[in-house]
């Protein structure tokens, strides 16, 4: 053991460029002073290594492991629901992906990105996002520094699996706020599920929601959060309705179509985004969604 003595603690970040979150720290301990010929002269030194990758899941408006196509209406924008309700026009509506494949992030038709498009470590965005004549991007095409890390969905253990939730018809479902587990999740025809205060649903399964859809909390995306864990589980959004919430789903095909809007966030293992119709399906990506990071391991 060490008697009178000190240490030293070096954090360092051995490789920025490609893992900016991994840390290096290095702790040398002495005794009974730091000077190596001194009578007794101890040091113990330990290296750890720290990823804080911690944070939310939902810093992209729309973001897919695999690839993100969007077609036909599909559009990006953002806001920020802790400031002020939406307005048109925001420009962080970032769409990204881990692939560096041609086409990783493709557009078609009328697409529209309103903020930047960002593909994986090393690609070659010439190749990596391909577009149509018609299409927009609003902001920057580029490579990412680091991989987004979309980690395992962790469900609570204490949560008791509510089996499969089927509202369909003309059905209206009230819930209380909450922590929610089921086995799937759908929703169809004119049929509709209110929260009544925030809440986070758990899924282990398929998830679909069309017609009337949800209705959150205060109209608040972070009052509505969806975790998707099932292996290749499919995930889809349809219909005209709104959706104020986020999804993460990393082992889901997420699937949105249409011409509603989905304010909030989306993530998953690849997204096809396609709006239909006379006016655009928007997604309307919420920055205050970048604070939590509930739900993930």
């Amino acid at each position: 053991a060490f008697g009178r003595g000190g240490y030293t603690i070096t954090i360092e970040t051995p490789d920025a460029d490609h893992f900016p979150t991994v840390h290096r720290i290095v702790t040398n301990g002495f005794a009974p002073n730091n000077v190596e010929n001194s009578f007794a002269y101890q040091n113990r030194q330990v290296i750890s290594y720290v990823n804080l990758n911690v944070g939310s899941p939902f810093d992209f408006g729309l973001f897919g492991d695999e690839s993100v196509s969007m077609g036909g209406k599909a559009q990006t924008d953002s806001y920020n629901s802790n400031l002020a309700p939406y307005e048109p026009g925001g420009t962080n509506g970032d769409v990204g992906t881990n692939s560096t494949e041609e086409g990783a992030i493709s557009l078609d038709g009328n697409a529209i990105i309103g903020g930047d498009a960002i593909i994986g470590p090393g690609g070659d965005t010439t190749t990596g996002v391909t577009t149509g004549k018609n299409t927009i991007i609003t902001g920057t095409k580029t490579a990412a520094t680091a991989e987004k890390v979309l980690n395992p969905v962790e469900i609570p253990t204490n949560l008791i699996d509510q089996g499969n939730l089927v509202v369909e018809d003309q059905t209206i479902l009230s819930l209380a706020g909450g922590t929610y587990l089921y086995s799937s999740f759908s929703i169809s025809g004119q049929a509709r599920v209110n929260f009544t205060g925030p809440a986070t649903i758990y899924v282990t399964g398929a998830m679909s929601i069309s017609g009337q859809g949800v209705v959150t909390s205060d109209d608040l995306p972070p009052n509505l959060l969806f975790y998707v864990s099932g292996e290749e589980a499919n995930v889809a959004f349809t219909g005209q309705g709104k959706l104020y919430g986020a999804v993460y789903a990393p082992n889901a095909a997420i699937s949105i179509s249409g011409n509603g809007e989905l304010f909030g966030g989306v993530a998953g293992k690849s997204i096809a985004f396609s709006g239909s119709g006379n006016s655009p399906f928007m997604v309307h990506y919420d920055e205050a969604l970048q604070a939590g990071s509930a739900g993930v391991a």
